[in-house]
């Protein structure tokens, strides 16, 4: 029983948790398809990381994989987690609050993988 009553008390945090490991999920395949298929689509070599063809295809993934884990995020958090407040407001509005909460992670994901790339090349 206390087993049921843990996991009532803490479930919309336990969903957040979840969702937050899926969407972690959904940003790294999106990066690192598009990062491994325009390095192929353009002939660069597995190892390269400094040229400038490299920096456009690593801001084009670091940018559409943003998109697909925010708005996978959004959508999966709007259903399962958000409360009855929340609903309240249009999700027009709740989309661009939850969005523009998350534009700090974008520059800080952005800067850690970019320099992470060039340390470890």
């Amino acid at each position: 029983m206390k087993l049921k009553e843990a996991l009532k008390k803490y479930e919309t945090v336990i969903k957040y948790l979840i969702f937050g490991v899926l969407t972690t999920a959904v940003g790294w395949i999106t990066y690192f398809s598009i990062l491994r298929g325009g390095k192929a689509l353009m002939g660069l070599p597995a190892a390269d990381t400094s040229s400038g063809k490299y920096i456009v295809i690593y801001t084009v993934a670091q940018v559409i994989q943003w998109i697909a884990a925010v708005c996978f995020a959004f959508f999966t958090n709007k259903k399962w987690v958000f409360t009855k407040a929340d609903r309240q407001i249009s999700a027009t509005r709740q989309f661009l609050v939850f969005a523009s909460g998350r534009v700090v992670t974008f520059f800080v994901d952005y800067g850690v993988t970019f320099f992470g790339a060039i340390a470890l090349s």
